[in-house]
């Protein structure tokens, strides 16, 4: 039974070893995989350190992610290289270029190939394999990487969250909600988790079962600006600008500084007329992470829609399209109600029938 809940994989040999110790015995145990972690106690300290980066990674911000970065180069420094060090690394460095703080995926790229290479049959080697595809805004070959890791770890939280997110970005909303259904029930404190599964059920139009995830994110993400700026978007669309007001107001004093919450509260301002406001807050961070998160990337092209710059607001939409794969044609064009000037203009009207057709050919 420790040896399932810590989803280590045993040889027969080992199987047997171990099922014929004492408990006490259980520090001496030593696996025969070559190049992995050798005893019990190393694997438990090991995976101590990944949860850890892990957790500060899922923050999204600049400070927590830097702090990922250190623990999990700490790790490995003191506690010696292993799959599971090296993926808490390229989860942190995956994370730092999610927020623009770094400016590729060569080093996470860098470590996937560590890891495929020593160790070929890694799940951990597929499941980052298929965040750096998601990252470039390819969901089809995310699918498919993340579909080999779940084969091995069918309740692994990140791989859930991915594959989810993957499927959310094609425009598939069902797949995407089962996806992060299994994560909540394997990993129901991490904040995201609610927040993904808040953001899926928005861009299927359940707009009251999305504010109740998004909430229970925002009461467990108390560092994680992300979460709150999610909630008051939501809040937005079905008409509660106050308290979605109040919201940004929070954590815009909490985060001054944060691009997340400098560039969501522009659709709240826009949907106020505050053209000068909007058109000022485009700064260069805010446009940084405008490029990099499609989400982000969506709430660039509402911000000008709403004060009426077509002209950016469809540059904007083209990129988040064209660049960061995000195809969830029905949701833009049925359901959003931030893009009603983009979608009665010519250009945006051809953007959404390109949509159309990479969301419908988009083979499950």
């Amino acid at each position: 039974e420790i040896v399932a809940a810590l989803q280590v994989t045993l040889s027969p040999e080992e199987d047997r070893q171990l099922t014929t110790r004492k408990v006490a015995e259980f520090a001496e145990f030593d696996g025969a995989r070559v190049a992995t972690l050798e005893r019990l106690d190393d694997y438990l300290r090991h995976l101590q350190t990944y949860q850890r980066v892990r957790d500060e990674t899922y923050k999204f911000t600049e400070t927590s992610v830097g702090r990922a970065i250190y623990l999990a180069r700490e790790g490995l420094t003191t506690l010696g290289e292993s799959e599971l060090l090296l993926s808490a690394l390229c989860h942190a460095l995956i994370g730092a270029e999610w927020i623009g703080l770094a400016p590729d995926l060569v080093e996470a790229e860098r470590c996937v190939a560590t890891i495929v290479g020593r160790w070929p049959d890694s799940p951990y080697g597929h499941l980052l394999r298929g965040a750096i595809e998601y990252r470039r805004g390819h969901p089809r070959a995310a699918i498919e990487s993340l579909h080999r890791a779940r084969s091995a770890r069918p309740a692994d939280p990140d791989v859930l969250i991915y594959l989810s997110v993957s499927y959310w970005l094609a425009g598939r909303s069902a797949a995407a909600l089962a996806a992060i259904s299994d994560a909540l029930a394997v990993d129901p404190l991490n904040p995201v988790n609610w927040n993904m599964s808040g953001l899926v059920r928005l861009f299927q139009g359940d707009l009251t079962g999305s504010i109740a995830d998004l909430r229970r994110g925002a009461a467990l993400g108390f560092e994680t600006p992300m979460c709150h700026a999610t909630l008051a978007l939501a809040l937005m669309i079905s008409g509660q600008d106050e308290e979605a007001g109040a919201i940004l107001d929070r954590i815009r004093t909490r985060f001054p500084t944060d691009p997340y919450v400098q560039l969501w509260r522009l659709v709240w301002h826009g949907r106020r007329g505050e053209a000068e406001v909007v058109r000022a807050g485009f700064t260069d961070e805010v446009v940084a992470l405008a490029k990099v998160d499609e989400g982000c990337t969506y709430v660039a092209a509402a911000a000008l829609a709403l004060i009426g710059d077509l002209e950016g607001s469809c540059r904007w939409f083209e990129h988040m399209m064209r660049d960061r794969g995000l195809i969830a044609y029905p949701y833009f064009a049925t359901i959003d109600p931030f893009l009603a000037a983009l979608r009665a203009d010519s250009r945006g009207q051809a953007l959404l029938e390109e949509m159309k057709i990479k969301c419908d050919s988009f083979d499950d």
